[in-house]
């Protein structure tokens, strides 16, 4: 084992929580900010309309969080310590991840998470959902089947997002001609105008695929200059935790306006009028307590909310 390698495998054990020593959290030492109280799933009193119900999705990460974390809210975050929060969480993300195969990485799940949002908006030509622009013409069934057929199984490889692409184009190409030559009047109009509508949302699927493709070749490009520069992150991130680290901690523990625990059942019942501001996820990870944004999909890391409201509050 070389010594960039043991030095950087040193810091991810003490990320990881199963170096995890006796844990201390010093914002529980804090008596003056206001706190809403964890309680279990089964014994949660009836949710006010005020109030949404969030469970926290931590993606490829989950193996470095032994305990649910606590989210601390806040009305406004200066932009130099949102610019601390940042660096930090890039660090972190390039520690954690300076190791780890391209499909385990936080950015490579989010684009999964993309792809799985374009197999479901598949264009269909019977509702206006999608890439279609009107329901009131139905395009070819087989165009449609076909192209239902090839975006159910893509999968988040270079080699799969090429083939279906060719595939994607080929149909376009072919059907762009098989409706150039079809009649203008009557049934066969109908059919032609169809066909045409679901060719331009054809044409814009297919430019989605490209770019989902362009940006995993990016996520690999990036994962390969980490695997190179090792020693570097190392080095960046033990600077920043010896000089800015407890600049950090020390203003999200002394300015937060609620520290939101979570339930029993790990999830975390939040005030709407918190929504409007910044939340900012606690975590223990080693023996350091860490900072990551929730507000959105974060480019630094996995965690993010996702709203599990009953529909009918």
């Amino acid at each position: 084992m070389t010594y960039s390698r043991l030095i950087l495998a040193s810091i991810i054990c003490l990320f990881s929580a199963g170096c995890r020593p006796p844990e201390t959290n010093v914002a529980e030492q804090s008596t003056t900010k206001e706190t809403l109280t964890a309680l279990p799933r089964e014994e949660l009193p009836e949710i006010s309309s005020e109030t949404r119900h969030f469970t926290l999705l931590t993606g490829p990460w989950s193996k470095y969080i032994s305990v649910p974390p606590k989210i601390y809210t806040f009305d406004k975050i200066s932009s130099g310590i949102e610019t601390l929060l940042t660096t930090e969480q890039k660090l972190i993300q390039a520690v954690l991840e300076a190791d780890v195969n391209v499909a385990e990485t936080s950015a490579h799940g989010a684009l999964n998470d993309r792809l799985d949002e374009l197999k479901a908006a598949v264009p269909s030509a019977e509702t206006r959902s999608g890439y279609v622009r009107s329901n009131s013409k139905s395009s070819s069934p087989e165009l449609v089947r076909s192209v239902s057929g090839l975006a159910a199984n893509a999968s988040l490889t270079t080699k799969d997002l090429d083939q279906r692409i060719t595939a994607l184009q080929h149909l376009n190409s072919t059907w762009t001609r098989r409706t150039a030559v079809m009649g203008t009047n009557a049934t066969a109009g109908i059919m032609r105008d169809a066909n045409e509508a679901y060719l331009d949302g054809l044409r814009q699927y297919t430019s989605d695929f490209i770019q989902l493709r362009k940006e995993l070749r990016i996520i690999k490009s990036e994962q390969s200059k980490r695997a190179a520069n090792k020693s570097n992150i190392i080095a960046e991130w033990n600077q920043f935790e010896q000089q800015n680290l407890h600049i950090l901690n020390k203003f999200l523990h002394d300015n937060h306006t609620a520290i939101i625990d979570p339930t029993k059942g790990a999830d975390y019942l939040i005030n709407k009028d918190k929504l409007n501001g910044t939340l900012i996820l606690v975590c223990n990870i080693g023996p350091r307590q860490l900072y990551f944004e929730l507000n959105g999909r974060n480019p630094f890391h996995p965690f993010t909310l996702a709203d599990i409201t009953p529909t009918n509050q």
